[in-house]
C-alpha cells in the first residue's frame, strides 16, 4: 500500500482551503510555468493554452479534495488516468510529471510553507504511480539515467571538453524521446511514438536543433539500450528503428 506523507489533518484542510481559494492565480502560475517550454505552443498553440488553464484548474480541484479525503493513493489514481489520457493526445508522461512539477513551484510561491511543503509532498508520492507495469518500464526505471549518460557519450564531440551534462538540451531532448517510446510500448500504441519522431522533425529546427541531431539521439538512445539493458531492449530498439523511418518521410521532399 502507498505511504502515506506525513501531515495532521488540520494542515491538509488548510492547505486545500487555500488552493481552493487561490485556484485561478495558481492556475495561471501552472500554465505561465509549462509555457516557458516551447513545446506547448507549438504543439497546442493558444487554444492549447485556455484548455492547459482548464485542466491546471481541474487538477488543483483534484489535488485540494484529495487532501480533504487524506488518501494520497487517490492523487495516484487521478494522475495514471489522467496520463492515459494525455498521451493518446500527443503529450507523453514526462509532460505529466513536469505539470505535477509545476503546480508544486505554483505552491510553493503562493502558499505558506508548511502547506506548500504538503501539497508538493502529496504530488512527489503520486508522481511515484505513474510507472508502468510493463516489462520494458519496469526494466529502464532503475537504469534510466545510466541510458541517458550513455547516449550523451555516444553524441559526445571528440575534444570537447567537459563530461556530458544531462541537464543539456540534448539530455532533455533524449528523455522526451525515452518517454514517448516508453509509453508507446507500455500502451502496445507503436503510433504514439512515431507519429511523435515525424512531428518532432519538424519542431526542433524552430528551436535551433536539427534533424540530423534528431536521428543521432535516436540512434544513441538505440546503442544505450543496447549496452543498458540487453534483454529488455529489443522491442524499444525496434520501435526506435521505425521512429528513425518516420523521421526519414518526414523529411523527404516529395518526388515531383
Amino acid at each position: 500500500m502507498q505511504a502515506e506523507p506525513a501531515a495532521d489533518r488540520a494542515l491538509l484542510e488548510r492547505t486545500a482551503a487555500t488552493i481552493l481559494a487561490q485556484r485561478t492565480v495558481l492556475a495561471e502560475m501552472v500554465v505561465a510555468e509549462m509555457y516557458r517550454n516551447p513545446f506547448w505552443q507549438a504543439r497546442y498553440g493558444d487554444r492549447g493554452k485556455i484548455r492547459a488553464l482548464e485542466d491546471a484548474g481541474l487538477n488543483l480541484d483534484n489535488l485540494a479534495a484529495v487532501l480533504r479525503l487524506g488518501i494520497v493513493a487517490e492523487l495516484g489514481y487521478h494522475y495514471r488516468w489522467l496520463r492515459d489520457v494525455l498521451v493518446v493526445r500527443g503529450m507523453c508522461s514526462r509532460h505529466v510529471q513536469e505539470t505535477m512539477g509545476a503546480i508544486c513551484l505554483a505552491l510553493t510561491a503562493a502558499l505558506p510553507a508548511d502547506q506548500a511543503d504538503t501539497g508538493c509532498a502529496w504530488l512527489r508520492v503520486a508522481e511515484g504511480n505513474l510507472l508502468y507495469d510493463h516489462p520494458f518500464a519496469q526494466a529502464l526505471a532503475p537504469r534510466e539515467a545510466a541510458v541517458i549518460l550513455g547516449a550523451l557519450q555516444r553524441l559526445a564531440v571528440p575534444g570537447r571538453a567537459g563530461s556530458p551534462n544531462s541537464d543539456s538540451r540534448e539530455g532533455q531532448d533524449l528523455r522526451y524521446h525515452l518517454s514517448y517510446l516508453t509509453d508507446a510500448l507500455a500502451l502496445d500504441r507503436p503510433d504514439l511514438f512515431t507519429s511523435y519522431a515525424a512531428w518532432v522533425a519538424g519542431f526542433l529546427p524552430t528551436v535551433g536543433a536539427t534533424v540530423a541531431g534528431l536521428r543521432a539521439g535516436l540512434q544513441a538512445l538505440n546503442d544505450a539500450l543496447a549496452a543498458e539493458l540487453p534483454a529488455a531492449a529489443p522491442p524499444a530498439r525496434d520501435l526506435l528503428a521505425e521512429g528513425l523511418r518516420a523521421v526519414d518521410r518526414a523529411t523527404t521532399p516529395p518526388h515531383s
